[in-house]
């Protein structure tokens, strides 16, 4: 089962049957910040724990797999704080890159799989 870290906030898995590649984004979630918290006198408020929830899902070819990383390096740059074009493609480029150096540090080297009518070059 795939299951890879992309950037410090996005990861990408396969779901359970490798059917899909599933995008995670990862939240802090503030239990005292809940409508209904009501402290406990005397006692440590609760921890604050990290969640990954899923976010979007791409169907296991190159295509979605292009998608999937295209969706977590545009997501990435659109939530940084920029005030211009040139500053949004900035932190497009940014986030490009740093998506290519998670991958290369997993993989070093993508493989070129052909199929040819006798079997895989």
């Amino acid at each position: 089962m795939l299951n890879a870290q992309l950037t410090q906030d996005y990861a990408i898995q396969s779901d359970a049957n490798a059917q899909n590649f599933v995008i995670k984004r990862r939240r802090i979630v503030d239990p005292t910040q809940a409508p209904g918290y009501k402290p406990v006198e005397g006692a440590e408020p609760p921890a604050k724990r990290e969640v990954w929830d899923d976010v979007a899902y791409y169907p296991v070819n190159t295509e979605g797999l292009r998608a999937a990383l295209d969706y977590v390096r545009f997501k990435a740059a659109v939530n940084a704080d920029t005030t211009s074009i040139a500053e949004f493609m900035a932190a497009l480029r940014t986030e490009t890159f740093a998506i290519e150096a998670a991958l290369d540090s997993q993989i070093p080297y993508w493989p070129d799989v052909t199929i040819t009518k006798g079997g895989a070059a």
